[in-house]
């Protein structure tokens, strides 16, 4: 009996034994997935990204350019430019269009060559300006006449042809136009005189421009 009674009882403790082996969870039997590593560079993580910008290119220069106010034959303020000379002497090549003087291109401008003969007697070109009373213009070198560098050129406005002078005489050099205003009282013509001269003294042949010049009333 004492045998019988040892037999169950070990055969009741292999049964727990068994029974806890089984229920216990099982742990480190799984592995566990990897997780991907990123290697970064300790500089880069250091370094903050840039916000400077490059500078913008400078933008080219470029001249100003105006027009003239005025309009065609006949209008209260007329453009000499649209205008056809009733005389030419010792003079070439008159053209209207654009022409710079300096730093500033005059759009509607008239262009001579003065003293194209090579004598030492001037030039002049004379336009009709009846009913008008006074004429405006900025006259100078063209910039693009390199040859009339050390050149000088001479300028004087004269009434009614030949007649008293309206204004100046002004002397004008490449790089350096004047402002000028003349008066027309009672002029039916205008007559725009002019002389070039070498630093030698003796004539020059020499381009004059009359930039944006204008008549109209007083």
């Amino acid at each position: 009996m004492l045998l019988l009674g040892m037999g169950c009882l070990f055969a009741v403790a292999g049964v727990v034994v068994a029974s806890l082996t089984h229920a216990a969870p099982s742990r480190g039997t799984h592995p566990t997935a990897a997780r991907p590593v990123t290697s970064v560079s300790p500089a880069a993580s250091a370094r903050p990204a840039s916000t400077r910008r490059s500078p913008a290119a400078a933008p080219p220069e470029i001249a100003a350019t105006v027009a003239a106010p005025g309009g065609g034959p006949g209008a209260p303020v007329a453009d000499v430019s649209a205008l056809s000379p009733v005389q030419v002497y010792n003079v070439s090549r008159v053209r209207s269009g654009p022409v710079r003087i300096g730093d500033t291109t005059y759009s509607d401008s008239v262009r001579f060559t003065c003293d194209s003969g090579g004598s030492d007697s001037s030039g002049d070109l004379d336009y009709v300006v009846t009913g008008y009373g006074i004429m405006t213009a900025t006259i100078g070198i063209p910039s693009d006449d390199t040859g009339a560098a050390r050149d000088t050129m001479t300028v004087g406005f004269f009434n009614n042809g030949a007649g008293s002078q309206a204004d100046g005489p002004y002397t004008i050099t490449l790089g350096h136009p004047r402002q000028v205003r003349v008066r027309l009282t009672g002029s039916s013509q205008l007559e725009i005189s002019c002389g070039a001269t070498a630093p030698s003294g003796k004539a020059a042949e020499m381009d004059l421009a009359l930039g944006n010049a204008t008549i109209g009333p007083s």
